[in-house]
């Protein structure tokens, strides 16, 4: 199935899971027990072929033997690939001991909501996120473990009250059950993708057995549960707001978009460019992640930030709605509200905050030690190139050939773009039919939102077919990020 044929299928389904939910629901746990149906039916026929075996092995031993072997390990092989098991979570155990007023905001919303079931574990992680988790103690006997995941870098980000909009959120998932099956329908895909990888290599006969069913009914299961999983995010949505307000969810929605591109974009990539002066990633990002999201982000870039959200089309690519979306499913406007300081929802843990906080941070310096350490000694080498680069530059006997690796170190470890996009206009000027050069200048004005930089890498395109990969990536990325998907699809 294309991307085409799947995106269309999908899209077809949703309109089925938006007329009647309940009915859709029930098709797509048909749809999964089928699936099991056929599973099972290929073990049965097998465990006879075994057997069938074993009775010829008492007159025709050699022969029988043989074909109990080869019965046998497709059975084994079945059998092991469709026993998954999903890993607990993992992150640091927070109690209601150590965090009274964080499980009396728990225990309020689950009572507003009438949860019955409870969260087993509470895990706080390093990510931008909040999420439920559960694992069956039993495989598929059940006997689910619950478990809340919260970021603490989510905490840090929102106020009280939109974390507690997320926090409704995830309750909502728990009480619609999306969780449980949500893991079972990955699960599911899980076992069906390390089968099917197991079967792929041998054109074997147990590859024809279950051609029919990879060709045509796992693309299509895929398509069926991908509307429900959507669903189930407006579902949650709904609950969110019934909990808390369609203020407090837009405000929760809009500035968790706009604080991960703020975290991706500039507060890990300027932390990491230390390591060009520091051998030792002596840092501590999470204690000094919540003041840098409320006093080192400038207004422009948040317009930007959240410009983009917003830009942003719901895909097949993922089963979360767009921002905008989501918005307009709850009849909200964005709204950017960061916790002003001293505000944000990480108070909620109490005294086991600054433990909690120097754990990730030792995690993190643990982690990255090795990485931090080689890039270290990477840049110290390159700024010794670039500086004998610059001396034959300025002698006037650098060559044409290593114009580019100076512009490139230039930017890396050097002045920066700018002096970069320089050397590389008169590059530019003084041979432009190199392709390389081209690409590299468009690049980097593509990166800045600078059309201009279309120009030479559809250049580069046309006139050298080595570049075509790198060079429709670009404009292709350019393209996405300004909301023109025909453009970029091209």
């Amino acid at each position: 199935m294309t991307d085409e044929q799947f995106e269309s299928l999908v899209a077809r389904l949703e309109r089925e899971q938006s007329r009647n939910p309940a009915a859709y629901r029930r098709k797509v746990v048909l749809l999964a027990l089928a699936g099991y149906a056929y599973i099972a039916a290929v073990l049965l026929l097998c465990a006879l072929l075994v057997l069938g075996s074993l009775l010829l092995a008492t007159r025709a031993a050699v022969l029988g033997g043989k074909l109990a072997i080869l019965f046998g390990a497709f059975f084994w092989i079945v059998t092991r690939a469709m026993w998954v098991q999903l890993a607990p979570p993992q992150g640091r155990e927070v109690t209601r001991r150590d965090a009274p007023e964080l499980f009396a905001l728990l225990d309020h919303l689950q009572h507003e909501l009438d949860v019955r079931a409870r969260f087993h574990r509470v895990l706080i992680t390093d990510d931008l996120n909040a999420a439920v988790v559960q694992t069956p103690r039993l495989g598929v006997l059940g006997w689910h473990v619950n478990y809340l995941i919260i970021g603490l870098p989510l905490m840090k980000a929102l106020t009280r009250k939109q974390l507690a909009a997320v926090l409704a959120h995830e309750i909502g998932h728990l009480a619609g059950g999306h969780a449980r099956l949500g893991n079972w329908v990955y699960r599911l895909r899980l076992g069906w993708a390390r089968l099917g990888a197991l079967l792929e290599p041998a054109q074997s006969a147990g590859g024809i057995v279950f051609r029919p069913f990879f060709s045509r009914f796992v693309p299509y299961f895929n398509a069926a549960s991908f509307p429900l999983a959507r669903a189930n995010e407006y579902e949650a949505d709904r609950c969110s707001v019934r909990l808390t307000s369609p203020t407090a969810a837009a405000a929760a929605l809009t500035t968790v978009n706009v604080m991960g591109s703020f975290l991706q974009a500039r507060y890990w990539p300027e932390l990491h460019r230390k390591a060009a002066d520091h051998a030792r990633p002596q840092f501590s990002p999470f204690a000094d992640m919540g003041r840098a999201m409320t006093a080192h982000v400038d207004r422009a870039a948040l317009t930007h930030w959240l410009a983009n959200a917003m830009a942003r089309t719901t895909s097949c690519a993922d089963t979360h709605p767009a921002l905008a979306d989501r918005l307009r499913a709850i009849g909200a406007a964005p709204r950017l509200v960061p916790p002003a300081p001293g505000e944000s929802a990480d108070g909620l843990l109490g005294a086991a905050l600054t433990p909690i906080t120097e754990e990730l941070d030792r995690r993190w310096q643990h982690g990255i030690a090795p990485a931090w350490e080689r890039r270290h000694q990477q840049v110290q080498e390159d700024r010794k190139r670039l500086a004998e680069l610059d001396a034959r530059a300025a002698a006037g006997w650098l060559d044409f050939d290593e114009s580019p690796q100076r512009a490139c170190l230039t930017e890396e470890v050097g002045t920066g773009v700018d002096a970069t996009l320089e050397q590389l206009r008169a590059l530019n000027a003084a041979d432009p039919a190199h392709a390389p050069t081209r690409c590299a200048l468009g690049a980097r004005l593509l990166q800045r939102g600078d059309e201009a930089g279309m120009a030479p890498v559809e250049r580069a395109i046309e006139h050298e077919p080595d570049a075509i990969a790198v060079a429709a990536a670009l404009l292709r990325d350019h393209h996405a990020r300004h909301g023109r998907a025909a453009e970029a699809k091209q």
